[in-house]
């Protein structure tokens, strides 16, 4: 078995354009920038991976179904929040606005999504809603946690964002005429 390449993460801070052209040099892993500072982002477990592909069928699926002018975007497409933090969600969702194919950001998302895992609930919840509700076009953002099957819907509801929990059903985004059926989402 081969040894992996050390990374030698920076402790400097950068912009989010020289996070780009220091990420294109990393030969493994995945990473974030928040505040000029980078992150590593953890391994995820099966589960996570399970759901995250199940969220990406069943909304690829649903916008099919509604006739949406929309492209949906899986992890590898970031959000760029300002000049100094940039966040990869587990999927993007990104409505009548066209999507750069060449670019690794989505410019105008209305929904993002972040599976949890154990090490990233409390970013999921605290730092990553509040930067992500902050973008004028972001108007849901979706925390499932696949382990409990349950999903923390956000919704942008004027200058407020309200939250329900939904475990079964289906979940209706609204204004995007969007429906999500939440038991596409769980395996195991």
């Amino acid at each position: 078995m081969s040894e992996q390449p050390e990374i030698d993460i920076p402790t400097e801070r950068m912009t989010v354009e020289e996070f780009r052209k220091w990420d294109e040099t990393q030969p493994i892993g995945r990473f974030e920038l928040e505040d000029g500072y980078v992150i590593r982002m953890q391994a995820e477990n099966n589960r996570h991976n399970l759901c995250k592909s199940a969220m990406l069928i069943a909304t690829t699926n649903a916008v099919r179904r509604a006739g949406l002018d929309c492209t949906v975007l899986g992890d590898g497409c970031s959000i760029r929040i300002d000049d100094w933090t940039v966040f990869e969600p587990d999927m993007t969702l990104q409505c009548n606005a066209p999507v750069d194919p060449d670019s690794l950001e989505a410019t105008r998302p209305v929904l993002l999504v972040e599976v949890m895992s154990k090490s990233t609930s409390h970013i999921d919840m605290g730092r990553k809603m509040s930067a992500y509700f902050s973008l004028p076009s972001v108007q849901h953002y979706l925390v499932v946690d696949a382990k409990k099957k349950l999903v923390l819907h956000h919704r942008r509801n004027g200058d407020e964002v309200a939250t329900r929990f939904v475990r079964e059903g289906d979940l209706s985004l609204g204004f995007l005429n969007l429906t999500i059926d939440i038991g596409e989402l769980w395996v195991g």
